[in-house]
């Protein structure tokens, strides 16, 4: 029995485990060599197994406020190593990167690497602190072509891109292009090389290590379309690790909805649908909690009855939609007042009908509803044995209702909005 147990226990460490570092939904899979999420480390999650091996960089909090998916750098001699270095045919690349340039790096006539192939004469992409900008290189023991002075924000999450064909190379900044230029070498990367680094050079001291947190690195033998590009740009897995339950209680009682997430900085917008779609929800009336990660609904009344809840989760581009929690109310069923089998009336308390049962010889009979103020709010005849009345119009509170001009009956009734 135990071995059974620790059998059924390593599976399920081991499910959770490759669960954890499956390759994102939004990332294109077709020409897909390389691709380090590091999500608790430097693993290739595209399947070709080129691992990265860490040097000194620290897991930190990536751009959406999850802990330990990102690494960073201390701009002396951290890096992280592959043991291949993959390209494209003719040319035919992208790189994309996610980064974040400390404000406080290293010495202004210095430069600091943020990707590179492990030979000093075929550097891909470096940032320069000269002056302060991006430089974008593809070399092969030749002259440098690539594109400089490409102005990114310091201590702030940048998407960066870098697409090769035969012709050109171009620079996108958070989708968008930031420039391109005519290719003027070739650069030969068709074989396996020394492998490649990310965040430092671990064996040419003239270029400098990078100082900031890099994220989402991936590499491709073809060059992505600018659609492609968006959507790694936006990027938007689920952040969620709990939706909001199915959820009963009596009505009069306080119910909760919650939602879960590991991201600090998420943004929360519960909606409820009433019917006509989903709508956003304010702190009014017996809601309150609109925009945490709890939605509170106070004083529940019959009609929350199957009230439908769900959560928006934001964080930068990023949206996250939750399932639909269903609320129902206990003790709303129908009521029936019944009085020597001649009146039945349900239900109570009622919402927007109230239905009123009677004997074929009161058919005829007045009906009067007056508010608790004694003020007369419906009235008129009872056509049918069987009669609704849609009271939508009033609100909530205690009402009498009368049947009757002589032997009248009076019954307390309790509207609810």
């Amino acid at each position: 029995m135990k071995k059974i147990l620790v059998s059924i226990i390593f599976v399920l460490v081991l499910f959770i485990s490759v669960k954890a570092q499956m390759l994102p939904a939004y990332v294109p899979k077709s020409g897909l060599v390389g691709w380090w999420q590091f999500n608790g480390n430097a693993n290739d999650l595209s399947g070709k197994g080129n691992n990265g091996n860490v040097n000194g960089a620290i897991l930190v909090t990536d751009r959406n406020g999850i802990k330990n998916s990102a690494y960073g750098f201390d701009g002396k001699d951290d890096y992280i190593s592959t043991d291949k270095w993959f390209s494209g045919k003719n040319n035919n690349y992208t790189i994309s990167l996610w980064i974040n340039i400390d404000s406080q790096s290293i010495s202004p006539t210095d430069k600091s690497i943020i990707l590179h192939r492990a030979d000093w004469s075929d550097k891909v992409i470096f940032w320069s602190n000269t002056p302060r900008s991006i430089v974008a290189s593809d070399r092969n023991g030749g002259p440098v072509t690539g594109i400089s002075n490409i102005n990114i924000k310091r201590d702030n999450w940048e998407h960066l891109v870098m697409v090769s064909t035969s012709t050109t190379i171009s620079i996108y900044i958070n989708d968008s292009l930031s420039y391109s230029t005519q290719r003027t070498t070739q650069s030969n990367w068709d074989s396996l090389y020394k492998g490649s680094y990310f965040g430092g050079n671990g064996f040419d001291t003239w270029q400098g290590s990078f100082h900031g947190k890099l994220d989402d690195i991936g590499i491709w033998n073809r060059a992505l379309n600018k659609a492609e590009i968006k959507i790694l740009f936006e990027s938007c897995s689920s952040s969620l690790t709990k939706n909001p339950d199915n959820i009963t209680v009596n009505s009069g009682k306080n119910a909760q909805m919650i939602v879960e997430t590991p991201n600090q900085f998420a943004k929360f917008q519960w909606q409820t649908d009433f019917g006509v779609g989903f709508q956003n929800m304010t702190n009014s009336g017996q809601y309150s909690g609109a925009n945490n990660d709890t939605l509170v609904i106070s004083n529940t009344t019959p009609s929350n009855n199957n009230q439908k809840f769900r959560c928006v989760i934001s964080s930068g581009n990023c949206k996250d939609t939750s399932t639909a929690g269903i609320l129902k109310i206990n003790n709303i069923g129908t009521i029936d007042i019944r009085l020597n089998d001649k009146f039945i009336i349900y239900p109570i308390p009622i919402i927007d009908e109230l239905n009123i049962n009677v004997e074929q010889k009161n058919i005829g009979s007045l009906f009067i509803i007056s508010n608790s103020l004694g003020q007369n709010v419906v009235s008129g005849i009872l056509t049918a044995e069987k009669s609704v009345l849609n009271l939508s119009h009033l609100p909530y509170g205690i009402y009498y209702l009368k049947i009757g001009e002589q032997n009248q009956r009076t019954f307390k009734i309790l509207k609810f909005e």
